[in-house]
């Protein structure tokens, strides 16, 4: 049990009776923890010697003791790398966590009442901007270059407290709250009104949720239904950068973020291992090997780290070394949160894939994913099954890859981020983005380059019926549809072809149905093949079919008619044939194609057969004996004389 200790730094491991104290000069007021949980800055109530700043780890007091005159409150900046402390009666300053140097101070400006606030300092995003409220108002102070500004809020007859995620202000006096922009710095929002005086606030990282302390109640308000969500911070783990950073590095424009991770750290008021880190990683992306090993050695000189590892390791796998980033990448579990350790495990399965030992990895994770599919862990497995989906897509097991992609589908809503994958992409450059259709597309890709044009048909048809929404970036999508279809409708004609002059009637229909399935422009061709290859097979309904939808598709083709012939005489509906006939002549006879006109020499019109049998037939019966035959019975009757008969020629 840890017992109350006021005036000391006291540290207990749970079950031991080990503890580090530092005693203070007076009680402790103020107390705050870095955002990487690796340092703590604690300050009294006292006039000299009262703030200090300590590893979380050791109790190491990491610098001299610093003296500030009757603190009421500390903050780090978001990214650790500094503190600020409010005073009573001495104003704000910020002391670099490096070194302890007075990076800037208010003076007496906007000097404190410890009376009349309750969280007097909030940090903007970029941790270069300091919020102090006062009484009626809240002034922001520029880091760089010790300007001031304030504004009014909406009450000033009580205490005020302030909270913020980076982006925005929530700001308590009174029974209100109002929300204020930390850019701006104007109001947004409505404001959040109760029935009591509101007594305390806090605010989720995210800035999503406020808590309000009220009487003795708290009330929780969900400020996505107020706000947009620009205002929101998206918390990815291990990585921390600038909004504009992040945009650029997921928008895969690393020369840019490059220049912008410079940036920052140039600007910083000392080394940040994350910028450090992250900048490691951009510059493995670009090549640019030497450099990445410098600044992921920085970014451990500066503070051990899980990222900085990692970055380590991704340098030394861009320089060729895999047992070397296999072995680094391992410390980066030494600096982990308990919490992290999950993810860190996934990380190190990447790692193994992208090092060579991608069968190694795969069993790693789907022994992960296992796991937490047991535990009914829906996140978790979420995640584990888009990753091995990626890694089964890159070693070309396309099948296998769209079978995860579809249960993934079923453990997430559609619209759902999720922050690990986002990480993943930064830090390895793997792609989650349209997963489904781009395995999609690479298993029709395999199955065509194998001669399994027909099964790549069918999945092609699934990529057609997605929406555009499923499908980052629609245009890419359909111009690769309108390239394969291209493609698989040449190659199936042309095997429909071969088949048909083999005698394969079966696969020719097969190959002929398959290219029609793809809805060409102009299907007349491919049906006329069909219907031949359906009318070779006795097939003379569907062959039918497919004669009158060609020349319904195309009347000008005289072939469509040909097929239609050759399937009506197949039916032994004579009369029709000839119908169908006399049709495909005048087509020909009226085509605009001269060489196809050529062609009606090679043909005689029904009209033209009939008159030419009927002359040969009078000619035969001029020198045959006549018979009078009874219809009813079959029997000849008599011998009539010729000559009677003469006169009618019949």
């Amino acid at each position: 049990m840890i017992q109350s200790l006021p005036c000391e730094w006291h540290r207990c491991k749970q079950g031991t009776n080990a503890a580090a104290r530092r005693r203070f000069p007076s009680y402790v007021y103020a107390v705050d923890i870095s955002s990487d949980s690796t340092k703590v800055v604690a300050a009294s109530y006292g006039p000299a010697d009262n703030v200090r700043l300590f590893d979380i780890t050791s109790s190491t007091q990491l610098l001299p003791t610093i003296s500030h005159g009757y603190i009421w409150t500390v903050k780090f900046s978001p990214d650790g790398s500094r503190f600020a402390t409010a005073s009573d009666g001495s104003g704000v300053r910020v002391y670099s966590t490096h070194d302890g140097r007075v990076l800037f101070d208010s003076g007496t400006r906007c000097s404190t009442e410890s009376s009349q606030l309750v969280t007097p300092l909030a940090w903007s995003a970029d941790g270069q901007q300091l919020f102090v409220p006062s009484k009626g108002k809240i002034t922001s102070f520029s880091i760089s270059d010790s300007s001031s500004s304030e504004w009014p809020i909406h009450d000033a007859r009580y205490p005020v407290s302030i909270v913020s995620n980076g982006r925005f202000i929530a700001c308590s006096a009174g029974s209100s709250v109002s929300l204020w922009d930390c850019m701006s710095q104007k109001q947004i929002g409505s404001f959040i009104t109760h029935h009591a005086a509101v007594m305390c606030i806090a605010l989720t990282p995210s800035g999503g949720y406020l808590a309000c302390g009220i009487g003795n109640n708290i009330t929780i308000h969900d400020l996505r239904d107020v706000l947009p969500s620009t205002f929101f911070v998206v918390g990815l783990p291990l990585i921390q950068v600038s909004d504009q950073t992040f945009k650029s590095w997921t928008q895969s424009i690393p020369t840019n973020t490059e220049a912008l991770l410079s940036e920052e750290i140039k600007s910083a008021s000392s080394p940040s291992h994350n910028l450090l880190a992250c900048r490691a990683i951009v510059r493995a992306r670009l090549k640019r090997v030497a450099l990445a090993m410098e600044d992921g050695k920085q970014s451990l000189r500066v503070q051990p780290s899980p990222i900085g590892y990692i970055a380590m390791a991704v340098a030394l796998l861009g320089q060729g070394d895999r047992e070397g980033a296999l072995r680094i990448f391992d410390f980066a579990f030494h600096d982990c949160e308990r919490d992290d350790i999950r993810f860190i495990l996934l990380l190190k399965s990447i790692l193994v894939f992208e090092s060579g030992n991608q069968e190694d990895a795969i069993i790693r994770l789907e022994l992960l994913a296992t796991r937490a599919d047991d535990g009914n862990d829906n996140d978790t497995t979420y995640l584990y099954t888009q990753v091995l989906a990626v890694m089964y897509m890159k070693k070309g097991n396309y099948g296998r890859a769209i079978s995860l992609i579809e249960r993934a589908k079923n453990l997430t809503p559609e619209d759902k981020q999720c922050f690990p994958l986002i990480t993943i992409s930064l830090i390895f450059g793997w792609s989650f983005d349209g997963l489904d259709v781009v395995a999609q597309q690479r298993l029709c890709e395999t199955l065509y380059a194998e001669g399994r044009t027909v099964e790549a048909v069918e999945i092609l048809l699934n990529i057609i019926k997605m929406p555009d929404k499923d499908t980052q970036g629609s245009k890419t999508k359909a111009d690769w549809v309108a390239d394969f279809i291209q493609k698989c409708a040449v190659t199936l004609e042309r095997v429909g072809d071969e088949a048909s002059r083999s005698a394969k009637h079966d696969d020719a229909i097969t190959q002929y149905s398959t290219a029609l399935s793809l809805s060409p422009p102009s299907p007349a061709g491919l049906l006329i093949k069909r219907s031949k290859a359906r009318t070779a097979k006795g097939l003379w309904k569907d062959a039918l079919q497919d004669a009158k939808e060609a020349v319904k598709a195309d009347s000008s083709n005289p072939w469509g008619y040909e097929a239609k012939h050759a399937a009506l005489h197949e039916a032994k509906r004579y009369d029709e044939a000839i119908d169908a006939l006399n049709s495909m002549l005048h087509a020909i006879e009226q085509s605009r194609n001269p060489e196809l006109r050529q062609l009606r020499k090679n043909y005689i019109s029904p009209s033209d057969t009939i008159a030419a049998i009927n002359s040969v037939a009078r000619e035969i019966l001029k020198h045959c004996p006549l018979v009078v035959i009874d219809v009813t019975t079959g029997h000849k009757l008599f011998h009539p004389r010729q000559e009677n008969w003469t006169t009618n020629g019949s």
